[in-house]
This record gives structure tokens, C-alpha cells and sequence, in this order.
């Protein structure tokens, strides 16, 4: 007998009964799309049920072991868990302003912290001590400054202050990781759109783009470099959203735009064009990182109101004329695919 799920599980509830979900992470287990579960199986009541075992791959990954309950008449999913175990870190899911109306990237932790997300980090490949690599990012310290990315022991989890760059090489994961799965939803392979030029797990460097004369990379930026040729993506590396305090820093990658304007905009164009930008315009990533619901970086106010949705005439203007009809273009169906994606 099975008790038929309530409808106020709790967060570490395995019950997915949300109708059009999409097959990723939830309530920080792994999960699959499921429709909602009749009305007929009434909510505390007890069903004859069927136990159900299985094994099923994403895109991309090895098959997982799952278990499942069925009602037996109805056939409705009372109970779906993978037999697979998640690391947690903190992030912000796009920026603090898009997603709480604030702070900006130069308040101090105390602040920044209550902002933070626990989300899954998929993908990664289990080691003693668990490190931020997997199968489609692995972190490394690539570029100047020397900071390595942090780990974690046992079964901890991946949380640090905000203005840290911990936090930072948290984030940079969490988010190149999220944009290739999002290619995966899409229906691309990595191969397959990538190609040969582009090796996984993609290599980011969390805090990197200083040089000889300024090794402290204390600058607002990012870059996504290509390999000889202009093939692939050879790394992504990502500086600081804020330089007002260096000694409590916080990375750009924090904000999930930027990281869309790096491999949304340069990364896709490598292994297609052979450089990181078109001939007409700067790239598309601007117009891939504006389907999270704004038309400006607001995190950054380096960046703040750059705009790809006015003519070239506008002050804030980032494109051309001819540009401008790519980006709205993009723009548009890239909103349509994430409302659905975010469902």
C-alpha cells in the first residue's frame, strides 16, 4: 500500500507532482518530467501500488539506477527517486538585482549572502576530495592570478561568502555547466555542434586575466579564448564584478549573463565562424543572456543598461543596424525556449 503524496512536501521531498517539469534537478534530488498526479488519487489516502526499477541516462551522462511507485490503476507516479546523491553549492541564479531587486556587486557579504541558492551541481565526477570538475566543466587555475578552486571533503558541500573566490568558482561551475546542459535540452551534442575543436569537460578558470605588469587581475571583465585557428573554445575565464574591495572579492561569473555572453556569444561562434565574434557585430550573447528578462546588465555597473534592443543611434547601443534585427530575433526565441525550459 502507498500513501498518495501531500501537496505541501516538504524541500527534501522526492515526490516530483508538477505537471510539463523538465528532466534535471529538483528538490536537490535528480528528477524526470512528470504530469501531475490525478485527481482521482486523493491526496493522504492509501492505494495498492506497484514498485518499479529501472535504469535511464540524460543526454550525455551514464544510465542511473531509479526506483519508482505507481498507483496501480491510475498508473500516476506517487514516489520517483535516482539511487544518486548530489553535491550542493551556493550561487546566485542569474544576479541578486534581477532575481531580489538588490544588493548590487559592490555591497559587502552581509548583504550579498541571504541572496545565495543551494543548487545541485551536476555532473561531477566523484573524487576524495570532491573537486569542481566534471563531464561537461573542469576548473583549473589557468590564468593570473594563482587561485585554485576550492573542494570539499566527504559528503560537504560547496558554500562560501559571496564576496569570495570560492563562491566565484562555484558559481563559474555551476553556470558553464548549466549553459552546455542547456544546449543539451536543446537537442544539440556537444560533439556535434562543437566539434572536434572543443575538448570536455570545457576548462574555466574562476579568477584569472591578470598579466605580467597587473598579476592581481583586479579588473571587470571576462574572455572566452579559442584554440589555434579559431576551432573551439581552448577556456573560459572570468575577473571580478566588483573593484572596490579586492581583499573580499567577487566574481563576474556570479553573474549568469556574462557567462551567456561568453559561451552563448563567442563560445558557439569558434567551431561555426572560427572566431570569437560576426562579421557585422559583436556576437549574439547579449541576446542569449537577455532571455533571463531584461535588456542590461544590472549587476555590473561597468555594464549597467547596455542595450542590444535600440538602433545604433542610442547611447547604450553594444550593435549595428543589421546587428540589431539578429539580436531581437534571438532575443525573442530565446525567451520562448527558456519560459518553457524554466516550466
Amino acid at each position: 500500500m502507498a500513501e498518495a503524496p501531500h501537496a505541501d512536501a516538504d524541500a527534501d521531498a522526492d515526490v516530483n507532482v508538477n505537471a510539463g517539469s523538465h528532466y534535471g534537478h529538483h528538490h536537490n534530488h535528480t528528477a524526470l518530467p512528470l504530469p501531475a498526479v490525478p485527481q482521482a488519487v486523493i491526496e493522504s489516502k492509501h492505494y495498492v501500488a506497484v514498485e518499479l526499477h529501472f535504469a535511464l541516462a540524460r543526454r550525455g551522462e551514464p544510465a542511473m539506477n531509479w526506483v519508482a511507485i505507481l498507483e496501480a490503476k491510475t498508473l500516476a507516479v506517487l514516489y520517483l527517486r535516482a539511487y544518486v546523491d548530489d553535491a550542493n553549492g551556493q550561487v546566485f541564479l542569474i544576479d541578486p538585482i534581477t532575481t531580489n531587486g538588490g544588493p548590487a556587486a559592490s555591497a559587502a557579504s552581509a548583504a550579498l549572502n541571504p541572496v545565495r541558492t543551494s543548487v545541485p551541481l551536476a555532473g561531477l565526477t566523484a573524487s576524495s576530495p570532491q573537486k569542481l570538475v566534471g563531464n561537461l566543466v573542469k576548473l583549473g587555475d589557468a590564468e593570473l592570478p594563482n587561485v585554485a578552486a576550492p573542494t570539499v571533503a566527504g559528503a560537504g558541500d560547496f558554500n562560501y561568502d559571496a564576496r569570495s573566490n570560492d563562491f566565484a568558482a562555484v558559481n563559474a561551475y555551476y553556470h558553464c555547466d548549466r549553459f552546455f546542459r542547456l544546449m543539451q535540452d536543446l537537442g544539440f551534442t556537444m560533439s556535434g555542434f562543437f566539434g572536434s575543436g572543443t575538448a570536455f569537460p570545457s576548462s574555466v578558470d574562476h579568477r584569472g586575466l591578470g598579466s605580467g605588469g597587473a598579476p592581481s587581475g583586479n579588473v571587470i571583465n571576462a574572455h572566452c579564448l579559442g584554440t589555434s585557428g579559431g576551432l573551439g573554445i581552448l577556456q573560459t575565464t572570468f575577473a571580478l564584478a566588483d573593484t572596490g574591495d579586492t581583499a573580499h572579492p567577487i566574481g563576474i561569473a556570479c553573474d549568469y549573463r556574462v557567462v551567456l555572453h561568453e559561451l552563448a556569444g563567442h563560445g558557439v561562434l569558434y567551431p561555426h565562424v572560427h572566431s570569437p565574434n560576426f562579421g557585422f557585430s559583436h556576437s549574439a550573447g547579449d541576446s542569449v543572456a537577455n532571455s533571463e528578462g531584461r535588456f542590461s546588465f544590472r549587476f555590473l555597473r561597468k555594464l549597467n543598461e547596455r542595450r542590444c534592443d535600440v538602433d545604433s543611434a542610442h547611447p547604450r547601443a553594444q550593435i549595428g543596424d543589421q546587428a540589431r534585427v539578429v539580436s531581437l530575433a534571438a532575443t525573442d526565441i530565446q525567451t520562448f525556449l527558456a519560459a518553457d525550459i524554466r516550466q
